[in-house]
């Protein structure tokens, strides 16, 4: 029986497997939440930034704060 190795020191295996998806979806969740611009954004979990990116680049949010309990994911 193999290990599963849980690894939060780097981001790069997250980004590689689920970073790519948020990347392509997070445009359609953020029309699916119909937010507007100049809000205010909590980023809980954020992992590596993929959401957080979209959130500021088409949102243009008043602020936004990031947080991750993996500091290598920021």
């Amino acid at each position: 029986m193999s290990l599963v190795n849980d690894n939060w020191n780097s981001g790069d295996p997250y980004e590689y497997f689920m970073g790519r998806w948020s990347k392509r979806l997070a445009p359609l969740f953020l029309d699916w939440l119909n937010a507007q611009p100049d809000e205010s954004w909590l980023d809980l979990d954020c992992g590596t930034g993929a959401l957080s990116e979209a959130i500021h680049l088409l949102q243009r949010p008043s602020w936004l704060t990031c947080l991750d309990a993996s500091p290598a994911f920021i």
